[in-house]
């Protein structure tokens, strides 16, 4: 079991009440609330096509449309074989001549295409769904932990009720909280021993994301650790890497069937090339701290014991997805190390849960910006709440310029500032926890000082 040793403070199946089913109750209805109305309307579009493609009898690449890893496109094809054989939903969306006005705004991810609220449905409950499962699995952990039942039911409802998760998974029909899923069981998986299962699904993590690839150094390094006296270390070495190796094959193996292997990697290689290719060249700062954070934290798993490593693994874990993050700041991607996030926020220091809330709500607004009123197309055209008229002179507002930009990229920019410094000011607080050494004194001395005011202003605004 990846759960063990939990006393019986809740139902024999561990299923908590109370509270945690109030908050359960809560989210959902908000979840619900928005579903039918608000959409992204250009992500879910791909999401129609690459499903209409499959239908077709096309593999995953067969058409263009899909420009993800492969994960996320099996899923929307079990989604089309379920659709196709269970329900029937009519059409996935369509294109509408009175919104052709927008898409000649700045904004080029603004698009004429709505699907239809059906679809929509079909797309979103699923991911739902999934939030509810990482809730859950953040609740049986913090109680296996602490054997708490508040900080069990708290840590829950910081997930399910955060706004950016209830936005990534209801209006913008992202998959983050799949990948979220998947490197919390790795983790878990990893810590009771399942170093084959562990690998397995690290690996199914980084071809959903890649983020969750730059923790495969410390899933070593944990392993090589906790296995240093009893003589299994390789032997659990090679089970991981052996699991990771499988999982890889079994998720490439159609492209590799019909050639379009490297298609596989296009997620990544087209986010650092061509024109990306001038961003990337001015991350270097955030290149260097991930760089930073990974051999820092391998340092220390590497130095510490065999008990140490096994309590220090989901806070390394934390530490190298964060700073991953700051590579690619954007709405959807915090939704990774999120989870870890509330873990820390309910049982360590007050920092980890000023952190979470400040990124919760300014991603949450950040995605919402990019968005836009274009999360109202759908509202517009299939239910005829709005004017469409109004709606695209709304939309032209945000489009006009200010300074070399427009009033929308301004704010946007503004709120992935105050994201990115959030993290970092995250990892600051983690490195001043962590490290034990005699330098750096009157840096330390600074960071307790940020982190007590911080701590000071969050208790006297609640």
């Amino acid at each position: 079991m990846v759960f063990k040793g939990i006393k019986a403070t809740h139902s024999a199946i561990g299923f908590p009440s109370g509270t945690f089913l109030s908050i359960l109750v809560l989210g959902l209805a908000i979840r619900f609330a928005l579903i039918p109305f608000f959409t992204y309307p250009y992500d879910i579009e791909h999401w129609a096509i690459i499903m209409q493609n499959s239908e077709s009898g096309n593999a995953l690449f067969g058409l263009t449309g899909y420009f993800y890893t492969p994960v996320w496109g099996y899923l929307l094809n079990l989604g089309s074989f379920f659709l196709n054989s269970f329900l029937t939903i009519g059409e996935y969306g369509s294109r509408f001549a009175d919104l052709f006005g927008i898409e000649g705004l700045h904004n080029i991810f603004y698009t004429a295409t709505t699907t239809s609220p059906a679809f929509n449905c079909a797309i979103k409950i699923p991911l739902v769904i999934v939030d509810v499962v990482v809730g859950y699995l953040l609740y049986r952990l913090i109680m296996h932990d602490t054997e708490d039942v508040r900080k069990a039911t708290a840590g829950f409802g910081l997930w399910f009720l955060c706004p950016v998760v209830i936005y990534m998974s209801s209006v913008q029909a992202t998959f983050d909280c799949i990948c979220a899923l998947v490197t919390i069981l790795s983790l878990l998986l990893l810590r009771n021993d399942r170093c084959f299962l562990a690998g397995a699904m690290l690996a199914l993590a980084a071809l959903t994301k890649f983020f969750p690839a730059f923790l495969a150094i410390l899933f070593c390094i944990y392993v090589i650790k906790v296995h240093e006296n009893d003589g299994k270390k390789y032997v659990k070495l090679a089970e991981g890497v052996i699991g990771a190796a499988f999982m890889f094959a079994l998720m490439v193996f159609p492209q590799v069937l019909d050639g379009t292997l490297a298609n596989d990697f296009t997620f990544v290689s087209d986010r650092m090339s061509e024109s990306s290719l001038l961003e990337w060249s001015s991350k270097t700062i955030e290149i260097l701290a991930l760089l930073f954070v990974m051999i820092y934290t391998a340092i220390r798993m590497y130095k510490g014991s065999g008990e140490t490593v096994k309590q220090k693994l989901f806070f390394y874990s934390l530490a190298v997805l964060a700073a991953s993050v700051l590579m690619r700041i954007g709405p959807q991607y915090s939704i990774t190390f999120l989870p870890l996030l509330a873990y820390f926020a309910v049982i360590g220091n007050r920092h980890y849960k000023i952190g979470f809330i400040v990124i919760g709500i300014i991603a949450m607004l950040a995605g919402f910006m990019n968005n836009s009123l274009s999360l109202l197309t759908t509202a517009v055209e299939y239910y005829g709440m709005w004017d469409v008229t109004s709606l695209i002179n709304a939309m032209e507002m945000l489009d006009m310029a200010l300074f070399d930009s427009t009033v929308q990229a301004q704010i946007i920019s503004l709120l992935n500032i105050v994201q990115r410094v959030t993290i970092i000011l995250l990892l600051l607080f983690m490195w001043e926890e962590d490290y034990d050494g005699k330098r750096f004194a009157k840096f330390r001395s600074v960071l307790v000082k940020v982190r007590t005011v911080l701590t000071r202003c969050n208790d006297e605004g609640a």
